[in-house]
């Protein structure tokens, strides 16, 4: 499973499910990453402080209570992502959550990894908005992992499946970058700046370092996809 690791406490979730079965099994599956508090029932008075992500299961959502509740968490303050769970992938029932105003739409059958990750980097991207000169202080993350695969920010090195692994400083930066938007693309323009640092790079050169990546994290069960003027971190 997927796990970025920080020396700040673990985002706290509050969670509206009425399936508390399916409740109870995910949060086993992600307690060491986030620190859920799961409620059954949907209401306009949900008390929303202290916490940093809000997840509403689309049955709840649907109902009468479901509009006002994403305008009330709104008003009250609250500024963090919030979610809506569902075992509905139709594209309809996507369109009307996100009209209500939900930053994304989750499914109950998406890998634990990738739901860690969209979870994670929701809440990264509102605390990086908002936060205040003296959060910005605070120790940043101390390392980021997916699969098995795990960098260290702070020693620059690498581990695949707990063994070493050699990587160039270039290689490194490669992968962070695309780990930091993972499970969306990088542009190539924007992994030109961020790991080469400029956007002279030609794309036989882009084309050679994937490879060479490829090969060393052979067996990790992802592999780096160019399409386009996209990059992805992709599963096998």
């Amino acid at each position: 499973m997927a796990t970025l690791t920080q020396h700040t406490p673990k985002p706290r979730v509050l969670w509206i499910e009425d399936d508390l079965k399916y409740a109870k099994l995910l949060q086993l599956e992600l307690g060491e990453a986030f620190d859920f508090d799961v409620h059954e029932s949907l209401s306009p008075k949900l008390n929303t402080v202290g916490f940093d992500g809000v997840i509403i299961d689309m049955n709840l959502a649907r109902g009468r209570e479901g509009p006002q509740v994403f305008k009330a968490i709104r008003e009250s303050g609250y500024a963090g992502p919030i979610f809506v769970l569902s075992n509905d992938e139709s594209v309809v029932s996507k369109v009307e959550m996100l009209a209500l105003g939900v930053d994304d739409y989750l499914w109950k059958v998406m890998p634990t990894e990738e739901l860690e990750l969209r979870l994670r980097n929701a809440i990264q991207r509102y605390q990086h908005k908002f936060r205040t000169p003296a959060q910005a202080q605070k120790v940043p993350l101390s390392q980021v992992s997916l699969g098995g695969l795990t960098l260290n920010l702070e020693r620059v090195t690498a581990t695949l499946q707990s063994q070493p692994l050699e990587l160039s400083k270039l290689e490194f930066k490669i992968l962070l970058t695309l780990f930091r938007n993972h499970p969306q693309p990088t542009g190539v323009e924007t992994l030109k700046l961020e790991a080469w640092e400029t956007q002279t790079v030609e794309s036989g050169t882009l084309s050679t370092f994937f490879w060479k990546l490829n090969k060393k994290t052979e067996g990790w069960g992802y592999r780096i996809v160019r399409a386009a003027d996209e990059v992805s971190i992709k599963p096998t």
